[in-house]
C-alpha cells in the first residue's frame, strides 16, 4: 500500500536537490488549474507554478516534472536521478508513475 502523497513543494525540493538540476519549470498540467494560475499571476508569484505536478485523479498517482539541467553529466542521467529522487519521497512507490522531462540544458 502506498504512503500518503507528499506535498508538491516537497517533491519539487527533491528534484532541485539533485546534482545537475538547475531549475524546475511549470508543467503544462499545472497551468491548466485556472484558480491557482490566476492567483499566482495576481500575486506576482510565478515561482509558485514552478513545481512538480501531481495528478491523483487516476488509479495510479502521476507526478510530472519539467526540469532544467546543467552539462555536468548527461541530461538523461540527471533526469533519471530526479525521477528517482521524486519517487523516493513516496515511500514504497507502489502505484506511482514519475515522469521527468528535461526542458532546458544550460
Amino acid at each position: 500500500m502506498m504512503n500518503a502523497v507528499p506535498e508538491e513543494s516537497e517533491l519539487t525540493d527533491a528534484a532541485r536537490e539533485v546534482d545537475g538540476v538547475t531549475d524546475v519549470f511549470p508543467a503544462p498540467a499545472a497551468l491548466a488549474d485556472p484558480p491557482e494560475t490566476v492567483a499566482a499571476v495576481l500575486a506576482h508569484d510565478l515561482a509558485a507554478l514552478s513545481k512538480v505536478y501531481v495528478d491523483e485523479e487516476t488509479d495510479a498517482v502521476e507526478a510530472l516534472a519539467h526540469v532544467g539541467v546543467d552539462r555536468s553529466r548527461p541530461a538523461p542521467e540527471t533526469g533519471r536521478a530526479a525521477a528517482e529522487a521524486i519517487a523516493a519521497r513516496f515511500g514504497d512507490g507502489a502505484g506511482v508513475h514519475v515522469t521527468v522531462r528535461v526542458t532546458r540544458i544550460s
